[in-house]
């Protein structure tokens, strides 16, 4: 499908290790942000899945999908609240006052 859109991949990988290519590519733009000792924990929350990956010297060293997303946290304030899940999803994207009750809700699935 790339090369038919004119396009030329140069490299392909699985989603679970995309953090960490990214991760290495951000020294390029911003160098010295990857200090030599210095764990780190790449995650990508998605609708349905988050991706978790662990650096430790910038080498993998724990990475999994874990099946709980943004969906999981917008119905877990919508439980809470009783109310709408399109209303839930802005009040994860943006809490106002209500930031202890929307933590609350969602630290139980995090949890």
């Amino acid at each position: 499908m790339l090369t038919e859109l004119g396009l030329q991949p140069v490299a392909v990988g699985v989603d679970g290790f995309a953090l960490g290519n990214a991760w290495e590519l951000g020294d390029l733009v911003n160098p010295g942000i990857q200090e030599a000792g210095r764990t780190v924990a790449l995650v990508d929350i998605g609708a349905t899945k988050a991706s978790i990956n662990i650096l430790r010297d910038n080498l993998s060293c724990f990475a999994r999908e874990v099946p709980i997303g943004g969906q999981d946290l917008t119905n877990a304030i919508a439980r809470r609240l009783g109310i709408e899940p399109q209303q839930a999803d802005a009040l994860k994207r943006e809490p106002g006052d209500q930031l202890a009750t929307v933590q609350e809700a969602v630290g139980q699935v995090l949890e």
